[in-house]
């Protein structure tokens, strides 16, 4: 019993992770494209 809910923590703990990432690229790629802008001026 112990395992299996051990188990769904993790798989939480990924998606979690998988999530955070996805947001990471697309506020890094966002970040990116402004300073660009920023040094364009």
């Amino acid at each position: 019993m112990k395992c299996r809910q051990q188990q769904k923590v993790w798989k939480g703990y990924k998606d979690h992770i998988s999530k955070f990432n996805h947001y990471f690229k697309i506020f890094y790629g966002i970040l990116k494209v402004s300073k660009r802008f920023l040094f364009k001026k």
